[in-house]
């Protein structure tokens, strides 16, 4: 990814850019509370993707993309993220990521990453009735390379690309 991000960085946007980068990887300690607390959805290429880089920070991609730093996963009631999900997938989420709309990028514990669009939460539970919840792909590996391909069609321009928001 980092070669695409230098190519994105020479890009002239017409306003300065933010960080738009990897985040160092996360330390061992916050890997291994974050197993403890949410291990039933993390996979182990999630877990290989921390150990490389505690999130990532698109902010100029689009209207911004973001997996978040596992301290703020690891905050999520303080910070209001839903942790349930109502409607067609109903059950339980876990919060990994946003996109500057107000969306939020979440997996559930059989590996799905969902996007849940900017929408009502009531005690922690996303309203998926009224807001559908949308499947991106099958596994955090696929999520990954979905994002790449979005980073690809905005550098490129790419004229009716289909963006995760």
């Amino acid at each position: 990814m980092t070669p695409l991000l230098r190519k994105f960085r020479d890009l002239n946007l017409g306003y300065t850019q933010g960080l738009n980068s990897l985040r160092p990887p996360a330390k061992a300690a916050e890997l291994s509370i974050l197993k403890d607390r949410f291990g039933r959805f993390l996979s182990d290429e999630l877990l290989e993707f921390y150990a490389l880089a505690d999130g990532i920070d698109l902010s100029d991609v689009r209207i911004g993309y973001f997996l978040h730093p596992i301290s703020k996963i690891l905050d999520r009631e303080r910070m209001g993220e839903p942790i349930r999900v109502s409607g067609l997938l109903d059950g339980e989420i876990l919060v990994i990521g946003s996109d500057g709309g107000g969306g939020k990028f979440a997996v559930i514990p059989d590996g799905l990453v969902c996007h849940l669009r900017n929408g009502p939460v009531k005690h922690g539970v996303f309203d998926g009735t009224s807001v559908p919840v949308k499947v991106i792909a099958d596994d955090f590996h696929s999520f990954l390379r979905r994002l790449l391909a979005d980073v690809h069609a905005f550098i490129n321009d790419t004229a009716g690309w289909e963006y995760i928001s």
